[in-house]
């Protein structure tokens, strides 16, 4: 595991189903600190029930001097381990949404492939719309190894591996969604864990970081369902622009600015139980900052909302 951020303190670097290369598309690498450790991490099955499988598995990793690659590339493993099938059904779909607040910029993603155990029979990648609805199917999990061609069924032991060229460009603040069906002909449920008597749901994605996010920023921050209403006025800002926040039902809040390399400004506010009309003061939270571009964030039990803020004083 190495370059990403996937389980505890490891990062995740990438993964194989059957002996292959991963070549990086031109001008990209991974990055890694003096003193990294690559962990190989394999599963193997071994049908014989009294004897042990001798196995030899090799991999390669070929350096460059640091600063002669345009782009990093980054991998993550997003995983749902709230999974949950019920004994004796066909065609049970689960879909869980992950969106990745904290980044300021687009994300160019250049590959996905998914895992599960043998319970599952369809995995679909979707991207997320900001309202929170299904958007654009980036991942057909119907597709051949290769990704070359629709074979009509999910291979769970040999899942697609989809490579984009050029790069797929996607907002991360408004995230993916993926979409897994199980069928489970047990008389028990089925959880998430690491043996084949469990399940999995999960998928790989490797991507670049290209422009900052500040033109894909919603400028109006409200939901359809008009649960939370917010604006910063004036804006171009000042010393003294407020923060204007309507919640029509009660929640916690968790509110924040930062600038557009994603660093924290001044200090975040939580309220706790809030409902109704809130009015903050923008320097309340900044403190004194200087003339700029900042992205004003408030997160919900549910949903996070983003505000572009052009401070003038």
């Amino acid at each position: 595991n190495g370059n990403g951020s996937s389980t505890g303190n490891n990062e995740m670097v990438s993964a194989w189903q059957s002996s292959a290369n991963y070549d990086l598309p031109p001008g990209t690498a991974y990055q890694w600190d003096l003193g990294t450790i690559l962990d190989f991490n394999y599963h193997l099955r071994n049908s014989n029930v009294d004897s042990v499988m001798a196995t030899d598995i090799y991999f390669n990793v070929y350096t460059q001097p640091k600063g002669t690659a345009a782009k990093i590339m980054y991998s993550d493993l997003i995983q749902n381990f709230a999974l949950l099938i019920p004994p004796l059904t066909f065609n049970y779909e689960i879909t869980k949404a992950d969106f990745f607040s904290g980044e300021t910029n687009f994300w160019d993603i250049w590959l996905l492939s998914s895992h599960t155990h043998k319970l599952a029979i369809d995995f679909d990648i979707y991207e997320r719309n900001a309202n929170g609805s299904v958007g654009n199917q980036l991942f057909e999990g119907f597709y051949n190894i290769n990704y070359t061609f629709n074979q009509g069924y999910y291979d769970w032991a040999h899942p697609p591996i989809r490579k984009f060229a050029p790069l797929h460009r996607i907002n991360p603040q408004n995230g993916l969604i993926m979409k897994a069906k199980f069928t489970n002909t047990s008389n028990q449920y089925v959880t998430f864990g690491l043996t084949t008597d469990k399940e999995m749901m999960l998928y790989f994605i490797q991507y670049t970081k290209g422009d900052p996010l500040i033109t894909g920023i919603h400028e109006e921050a409200s939901d359809p369902a008009n649960k939370l209403k917010l604006k910063v006025y004036p804006n171009p800002a000042g010393a003294n622009s407020r923060i204007s926040l309507s919640l029509k039902e009660p929640g916690n809040l968790e509110i924040s600015i930062s600038d557009l390399s994603g660093r924290n400004i001044g200090k975040s506010l939580y309220i706790n139980k809030a409902q109704g009309e809130i009015n903050i003061g923008l320097q309340e939270i900044t403190g004194a900052i200087s003339k700029g571009l900042y992205l004003l964030q408030v997160k919900t039990d549910d949903e996070i909302y983003t505000r572009k803020i052009s401070y003038m004083d």
